[in-house]
C-alpha cells in the first residue's frame, strides 16, 4: 500500500509481517520437506549458520511453545529452556515469540 506524504511516497505493507511468514514457510515445506516440519528443523540444527549459541535459545522456543501448546496436569511444563527463555525474552523481538500472557 502506498501513501504520499508530500512528493515523498510511502509504502506499508498490506499483508502483516507474521501472515506473509507463515504463507511463505508452508510454501518452503511443501516445496523442499514434503510438508514436514521435522525435515525443516532437521536441515536448520545441520546447518553452519546456526551458531552454538542460538541452540539453546531454539531449545527454548519449543519449550515455550509445548507449554503454550499442551497443557499438563499441573498446567505448565518447567524445562531448564524454558527458564532460559524467560531470562532472554527481551531479546526476541518478533512479534510471532513475544508472550502474550
Amino acid at each position: 500500500m502506498a501513501t504520499r506524504n508530500g512528493p515523498a511516497v510511502v509504502y506499508r505493507p498490506v499483508r502483516q509481517r507474521a501472515e506473509s511468514t507463515r504463507g511463505k514457510i508452508a510454501a518452503l515445506l511443501e516445496r523442499y520437506f514434503a510438508g514436514s516440519p521435522i525435515e525443516l528443523v532437521n536441515a536448520l540444527l545441520k546447518n553452519p549458520a546456526l551458531s552454538a549459541e542460538e541452540v539453546p535459545e531454539l531449545r527454548a522456543l519449543i519449550d515455550h511453545y509445548i507449554n503454550q501448546r499442551i497443557p499438563t496436569a499441573s498446567s505448565k511444563l518447567i524445562t531448564p529452556a524454558a527458564a532460559l527463555l524467560s531470562a532472554s525474552r527481551s531479546k526476541l523481538t518478533t512479534p510471532e515469540f513475544r508472550n502474550s500472557d
